[in-house]
Protein backbone atom coordinates (compact mmCIF):
# COMPACT_ATOMS: atom_id res chain seq x y z
CA UNK A 1 0.00 0.00 0.00
CA UNK A 2 3.36 2.24 0.40
CA UNK A 3 2.89 5.51 -1.94
CA UNK A 4 -0.69 4.95 -2.78
CA UNK A 5 -3.78 7.05 -1.48
CA UNK A 6 -6.93 5.11 0.38
CA UNK A 7 -10.09 6.32 -0.79
CA UNK A 8 -13.06 6.47 2.32
CA UNK A 9 -16.48 8.67 2.83
CA UNK A 10 -19.24 9.07 4.91
CA UNK A 11 -21.44 10.82 2.83
CA UNK A 12 -22.03 11.37 -0.97
CA UNK A 13 -23.88 14.10 -2.60
CA UNK A 14 -23.66 18.04 -2.43
CA UNK A 15 -26.61 20.46 -1.34
CA UNK A 16 -25.31 22.48 -3.99
CA UNK A 17 -26.74 22.84 -7.70
CA UNK A 18 -23.65 24.52 -9.31
CA UNK A 19 -24.34 25.03 -13.34
CA UNK A 20 -21.09 22.95 -14.49
CA UNK A 21 -21.11 19.98 -11.88
CA UNK A 22 -22.13 16.66 -12.40
CA UNK A 23 -22.59 15.05 -8.83
CA UNK A 24 -25.87 16.04 -8.85
CA UNK A 25 -26.75 13.64 -11.78
CA UNK A 26 -24.66 11.17 -9.98
CA UNK A 27 -26.22 11.67 -5.99
CA UNK A 28 -29.91 13.56 -6.89
CA UNK A 29 -29.83 13.35 -2.84
CA UNK A 30 -27.48 13.77 0.33
CA UNK A 31 -26.63 10.18 1.86
CA UNK A 32 -24.36 9.24 4.85
CA UNK A 33 -23.61 6.27 6.37
CA UNK A 34 -22.66 6.05 10.46
CA UNK A 35 -19.16 8.09 11.23
CA UNK A 36 -18.10 4.99 13.31
CA UNK A 37 -17.55 2.65 10.06
CA UNK A 38 -15.94 5.62 8.28
CA UNK A 39 -13.88 6.21 11.24
CA UNK A 40 -12.87 2.17 11.19
CA UNK A 41 -11.80 1.96 7.48
CA UNK A 42 -9.86 4.65 8.53
CA UNK A 43 -7.89 4.05 10.89
CA UNK A 44 -7.50 0.52 8.84
CA UNK A 45 -5.62 2.34 6.05
CA UNK A 46 -3.61 3.59 8.78
CA UNK A 47 -2.71 0.11 10.00
CA UNK A 48 -2.39 -0.96 5.99
CA UNK A 49 0.16 1.38 5.44
CA UNK A 50 -1.27 4.39 2.90
CA UNK A 51 0.63 7.12 4.02
CA UNK A 52 -2.70 9.44 2.81
CA UNK A 53 -6.46 9.00 3.56
CA UNK A 54 -8.97 10.74 0.83
CA UNK A 55 -12.24 11.56 2.32
CA UNK A 56 -14.08 11.63 -0.72
CA UNK A 57 -17.18 13.50 0.25
CA UNK A 58 -18.24 15.99 -2.37
CA UNK A 59 -18.94 18.53 0.36
CA UNK A 60 -17.79 17.29 3.65
CA UNK A 61 -18.59 20.31 5.79
CA UNK A 62 -22.18 20.71 4.43
CA UNK A 63 -23.62 19.47 7.72
CA UNK A 64 -20.82 21.29 9.65
CA UNK A 65 -21.66 20.23 13.14
CA UNK A 66 -21.71 16.34 11.85
CA UNK A 67 -18.52 17.27 10.59
CA UNK A 68 -17.16 18.43 13.80
CA UNK A 69 -18.14 15.72 15.17
CA UNK A 70 -16.37 13.09 12.41
CA UNK A 71 -13.26 15.15 12.69
CA UNK A 72 -13.12 14.74 16.53
CA UNK A 73 -13.56 10.95 16.26
CA UNK A 74 -10.36 11.36 13.62
CA UNK A 75 -8.64 12.99 16.63
CA UNK A 76 -10.07 10.46 19.02
CA UNK A 77 -9.60 7.36 17.18
CA UNK A 78 -5.85 8.34 16.77
CA UNK A 79 -5.58 9.01 12.84
CA UNK A 80 -1.80 10.13 12.13
CA UNK A 81 -0.87 10.33 8.67
CA UNK A 82 -1.69 12.61 5.49
CA UNK A 83 -5.95 13.56 5.09
CA UNK A 84 -7.09 15.23 2.07
CA UNK A 85 -10.98 16.47 2.24
CA UNK A 86 -13.09 18.76 -0.29
CA UNK A 87 -14.73 21.60 1.14
CA UNK A 88 -16.33 24.63 0.32
CA UNK A 89 -14.17 27.84 1.00
CA UNK A 90 -16.89 29.63 2.48
CA UNK A 91 -17.21 25.83 4.97
CA UNK A 92 -14.78 27.75 7.30
CA UNK A 93 -16.70 31.11 7.75
CA UNK A 94 -19.61 31.42 10.13
CA UNK A 95 -22.63 32.74 9.23
CA UNK A 96 -21.63 36.28 10.07
CA UNK A 97 -18.56 36.35 8.33
CA UNK A 98 -16.59 35.43 11.10
CA UNK A 99 -13.70 32.60 10.82
CA UNK A 100 -14.61 29.19 12.33
CA UNK A 101 -11.79 28.67 14.23
CA UNK A 102 -12.92 25.56 16.05
CA UNK A 103 -13.09 24.01 12.23
CA UNK A 104 -9.95 25.34 11.61
CA UNK A 105 -8.43 23.49 14.52
CA UNK A 106 -10.22 20.20 13.89
CA UNK A 107 -9.09 19.99 11.18
CA UNK A 108 -5.61 20.50 11.35
CA UNK A 109 -5.64 18.37 14.75
CA UNK A 110 -7.13 15.45 12.70
CA UNK A 111 -4.05 14.74 10.51
CA UNK A 112 -0.03 15.55 10.68
CA UNK A 113 -0.71 17.28 7.43
CA UNK A 114 -4.50 18.14 6.09
CA UNK A 115 -5.27 19.09 2.54
CA UNK A 116 -8.33 20.94 1.92
CA UNK A 117 -9.35 20.58 -1.78
CA UNK A 118 -11.48 23.22 -2.57
CA UNK A 119 -14.05 24.79 -6.16
CA UNK A 120 -12.91 27.89 -6.14
CA UNK A 121 -13.66 28.07 -10.02
CA UNK A 122 -13.11 31.60 -10.52
CA UNK A 123 -11.50 34.93 -9.58
CA UNK A 124 -14.10 36.62 -11.38
CA UNK A 125 -17.46 37.17 -9.68
CA UNK A 126 -19.13 37.05 -13.25
CA UNK A 127 -18.21 33.58 -13.64
CA UNK A 128 -19.12 32.38 -9.68
CA UNK A 129 -22.08 34.29 -10.74
CA UNK A 130 -22.92 32.22 -13.96
CA UNK A 131 -22.43 28.56 -12.79
CA UNK A 132 -24.09 29.51 -9.51
CA UNK A 133 -21.00 29.15 -6.83
CA UNK A 134 -22.68 30.96 -4.20
CA UNK A 135 -19.91 33.28 -3.30
CA UNK A 136 -17.76 36.09 -4.30
CA UNK A 137 -14.18 36.07 -4.69
CA UNK A 138 -13.52 38.35 -1.63
CA UNK A 139 -15.13 35.80 0.85
CA UNK A 140 -13.36 32.63 -0.77
CA UNK A 141 -10.34 35.14 -0.50
CA UNK A 142 -10.80 35.62 3.12
CA UNK A 143 -11.57 31.73 4.04
CA UNK A 144 -8.36 30.54 1.71
CA UNK A 145 -6.38 32.61 3.99
CA UNK A 146 -7.86 31.89 6.94
CA UNK A 147 -7.00 28.10 5.76
CA UNK A 148 -3.39 28.82 4.91
CA UNK A 149 -2.98 30.70 8.08
CA UNK A 150 -3.97 27.88 9.90
CA UNK A 151 -1.65 25.37 8.52
CA UNK A 152 -3.63 23.84 6.34
CA UNK A 153 -2.73 23.12 2.60
CA UNK A 154 -4.90 24.26 -0.01
CA UNK A 155 -6.05 22.56 -3.20
CA UNK A 156 -7.42 25.29 -4.91
CA UNK A 157 -9.45 23.97 -8.43
CA UNK A 158 -10.18 26.23 -11.67
CA UNK A 159 -12.23 26.27 -14.25
CA UNK A 160 -11.39 27.95 -17.83
CA UNK A 161 -14.94 28.96 -18.90
CA UNK A 162 -15.69 29.12 -22.86
CA UNK A 163 -16.14 32.90 -22.26
CA UNK A 164 -13.26 34.14 -19.99
CA UNK A 165 -11.16 36.83 -21.56
CA UNK A 166 -7.49 36.51 -21.57
CA UNK A 167 -7.40 39.23 -18.41
CA UNK A 168 -9.88 36.44 -16.49
CA UNK A 169 -7.39 33.50 -17.20
CA UNK A 170 -4.54 35.77 -16.00
CA UNK A 171 -6.49 37.09 -13.09
CA UNK A 172 -7.10 33.27 -11.95
CA UNK A 173 -3.60 32.48 -12.07
CA UNK A 174 -2.67 35.51 -9.88
CA UNK A 175 -5.38 34.62 -7.51
CA UNK A 176 -4.31 30.95 -7.61
CA UNK A 177 -0.48 32.05 -6.54
CA UNK A 178 -1.91 34.41 -3.84
CA UNK A 179 -4.16 31.96 -2.28
CA UNK A 180 -3.66 28.58 -2.98
CA UNK A 181 -0.69 25.55 -2.67
CA UNK A 182 -1.25 23.73 -5.70
CA UNK A 183 -3.16 24.26 -8.50
CA UNK A 184 -5.60 22.73 -10.41
CA UNK A 185 -7.05 25.00 -13.53
CA UNK A 186 -9.37 22.94 -15.88
CA UNK A 187 -11.17 23.31 -18.79
CA UNK A 188 -14.65 23.64 -18.47
CA UNK A 189 -15.64 19.97 -20.04
CA UNK A 190 -19.07 18.95 -20.73
CA UNK A 191 -20.33 16.62 -18.33
CA UNK A 192 -23.15 14.04 -19.01
CA UNK A 193 -26.26 15.92 -17.63
CA UNK A 194 -25.54 19.32 -16.34
CA UNK A 195 -27.16 22.89 -17.31
CA UNK A 196 -24.15 23.92 -18.62
CA UNK A 197 -23.94 20.81 -21.50
CA UNK A 198 -27.33 21.32 -22.39
CA UNK A 199 -26.04 25.01 -23.67
CA UNK A 200 -23.48 23.79 -25.10
CA UNK A 201 -24.86 21.32 -27.46
CA UNK A 202 -27.33 23.51 -28.55
CA UNK A 203 -25.03 25.88 -29.29
CA UNK A 204 -22.80 23.70 -31.19
CA UNK A 205 -19.80 24.36 -29.36
CA UNK A 206 -17.84 21.20 -28.88
CA UNK A 207 -14.90 20.97 -30.95
CA UNK A 208 -14.24 17.39 -30.63
CA UNK A 209 -17.37 14.63 -31.31
CA UNK A 210 -15.68 11.54 -32.39
CA UNK A 211 -15.61 8.68 -29.82
CA UNK A 212 -11.78 8.55 -30.35
CA UNK A 213 -11.51 11.74 -28.84
CA UNK A 214 -13.17 11.09 -25.14
CA UNK A 215 -9.36 11.13 -23.80
CA UNK A 216 -9.45 14.61 -24.46
CA UNK A 217 -12.49 15.63 -22.16
CA UNK A 218 -9.94 15.39 -18.62
CA UNK A 219 -9.92 18.78 -18.19
CA UNK A 220 -6.33 19.21 -19.09
CA UNK A 221 -8.01 20.01 -22.77
CA UNK A 222 -9.58 22.91 -24.34
CA UNK A 223 -12.92 20.38 -26.23
CA UNK A 224 -15.70 23.28 -26.33
CA UNK A 225 -15.32 26.33 -28.57
CA UNK A 226 -13.78 29.49 -26.93
CA UNK A 227 -16.03 33.05 -27.30
CA UNK A 228 -13.33 35.59 -27.41
CA UNK A 229 -10.38 33.36 -28.95
CA UNK A 230 -9.20 30.98 -30.62
CA UNK A 231 -9.32 27.33 -28.79
CA UNK A 232 -4.96 27.45 -29.41
CA UNK A 233 -4.67 30.17 -27.49
CA UNK A 234 -6.88 29.59 -24.61
CA UNK A 235 -4.91 26.45 -24.15
CA UNK A 236 -1.51 28.16 -24.26
CA UNK A 237 -2.91 30.21 -21.94
CA UNK A 238 -3.97 28.41 -19.39
CA UNK A 239 -0.44 26.11 -19.57
CA UNK A 240 1.10 29.74 -18.85
CA UNK A 241 -0.90 30.11 -15.71
CA UNK A 242 0.38 26.44 -14.79
CA UNK A 243 4.15 27.41 -15.57
CA UNK A 244 4.16 30.29 -13.68
CA UNK A 245 2.17 28.67 -10.65
CA UNK A 246 4.75 25.96 -10.70
CA UNK A 247 7.82 27.93 -11.34
CA UNK A 248 11.23 26.98 -10.09
CA UNK A 249 11.20 30.02 -8.27
CA UNK A 250 8.19 29.39 -6.09
CA UNK A 251 9.09 25.80 -5.11
CA UNK A 252 12.52 27.17 -3.51
CA UNK A 253 10.53 29.85 -1.77
CA UNK A 254 8.47 27.20 -0.57
CA UNK A 255 11.26 25.06 0.86
CA UNK A 256 12.70 28.07 2.62
CA UNK A 257 9.17 29.05 4.19
CA UNK A 258 9.01 25.67 5.05
CA UNK A 259 12.30 25.37 6.84
CA UNK A 260 12.07 28.54 8.93
CA UNK A 261 8.68 29.36 8.99
CA UNK A 262 6.67 25.69 9.13
CA UNK A 263 6.58 24.09 12.62
CA UNK A 264 3.84 22.32 14.37
CA UNK A 265 3.88 20.14 18.05
CA UNK A 266 3.10 16.62 17.58
CA UNK A 267 -0.44 15.76 18.43
CA UNK A 268 -1.96 13.24 20.36
CA UNK A 269 -2.54 10.61 17.60
CA UNK A 270 1.25 11.08 16.35
CA UNK A 271 2.60 10.28 19.54
CA UNK A 272 0.50 7.14 19.73
CA UNK A 273 1.77 6.23 16.40
CA UNK A 274 5.22 6.59 17.62
CA UNK A 275 4.51 4.77 21.05
CA UNK A 276 3.99 1.86 19.05
CA UNK A 277 6.69 1.52 16.43
CA UNK A 278 9.52 -0.90 17.92
CA UNK A 279 12.89 0.54 19.02
CA UNK A 280 14.00 4.23 19.93
CA UNK A 281 15.80 4.59 15.87
CA UNK A 282 12.49 3.85 14.50
CA UNK A 283 10.82 6.21 16.84
CA UNK A 284 13.24 9.16 16.13
CA UNK A 285 12.76 8.28 12.33
CA UNK A 286 9.17 9.06 12.90
CA UNK A 287 9.41 11.67 14.53
CA UNK A 288 11.96 13.24 11.97
CA UNK A 289 9.42 11.93 9.06
CA UNK A 290 6.15 13.32 9.87
CA UNK A 291 8.07 17.15 10.49
CA UNK A 292 9.88 16.51 7.37
CA UNK A 293 6.21 15.96 6.08
CA UNK A 294 5.07 18.93 7.73
CA UNK A 295 7.34 21.41 6.36
CA UNK A 296 8.03 20.40 2.96
CA UNK A 297 4.53 18.85 2.37
CA UNK A 298 3.87 22.46 0.10
CA UNK A 299 7.37 22.20 -1.42
CA UNK A 300 6.76 19.02 -2.68
CA UNK A 301 2.79 19.47 -4.03
CA UNK A 302 4.60 22.40 -6.10
CA UNK A 303 7.24 19.51 -7.34
CA UNK A 304 4.94 17.19 -8.45
CA UNK A 305 3.20 19.46 -10.21
CA UNK A 306 5.88 21.20 -12.09
CA UNK A 307 6.89 17.90 -12.78
CA UNK A 308 3.43 16.51 -14.40
CA UNK A 309 3.10 19.59 -16.34
CA UNK A 310 6.32 19.21 -17.99
CA UNK A 311 5.90 16.04 -18.56
CA UNK A 312 2.48 16.72 -19.71
CA UNK A 313 3.84 19.67 -22.35
CA UNK A 314 6.70 17.26 -23.92
CA UNK A 315 4.30 14.28 -24.42
CA UNK A 316 3.80 13.86 -27.96
CA UNK A 317 0.43 13.67 -27.65
CA UNK A 318 -0.26 16.89 -26.92
CA UNK A 319 1.96 18.33 -28.78
CA UNK A 320 -0.20 16.67 -31.68
CA UNK A 321 -3.28 17.69 -30.23
CA UNK A 322 -1.81 21.46 -29.91
CA UNK A 323 -1.39 20.68 -34.02
CA UNK A 324 -4.98 20.38 -34.28
CA UNK A 325 -6.44 22.94 -31.97
CA UNK A 326 -4.21 25.64 -34.39
CA UNK A 327 -6.02 24.08 -37.49
CA UNK A 328 -9.16 25.29 -36.00
CA UNK A 329 -9.03 28.83 -35.93
CA UNK A 330 -6.12 31.57 -35.85
CA UNK A 331 -3.37 31.22 -32.90
CA UNK A 332 -3.66 34.92 -32.66
CA UNK A 333 -7.10 35.02 -31.24
CA UNK A 334 -9.84 34.77 -33.68
CA UNK A 335 -12.75 32.15 -32.41
CA UNK A 336 -12.67 28.42 -34.06
CA UNK A 337 -15.13 28.29 -37.21
CA UNK A 338 -14.83 24.29 -37.67
CA UNK A 339 -15.17 21.24 -35.47
CA UNK A 340 -13.80 17.85 -35.76
CA UNK A 341 -15.89 15.21 -36.24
Amino acid sequence: ARGSTAAVWRTRGCPDRCDFCEVVQIWPRCVRRSDERTLDELMEAQEEGYPVAFLVDDNAAANKPAFKEFLRGVIRRGYARMLVTQLRADSVLKADGRIDRELLRLLKKAAMVTVICVGVESADDTDLETVGKQIDSKRAARALRAMRRAGLLVHGMFIALRDDTREVIHRNGVYARRYVTSLQYLFETPLPGTKRTHEHEREGALLFASPEDLELFDGMHAVLEPVRMGPWEMQNLVVREYRRFYSARRIAIAAIKGTFGRFRTLGAAQLAWLAEQQGWRKRMWWRMRFQIEYKYSATSFLAIGRKRLREMVRDPGYQAFLERLRGLGDSEGAPARRRVS
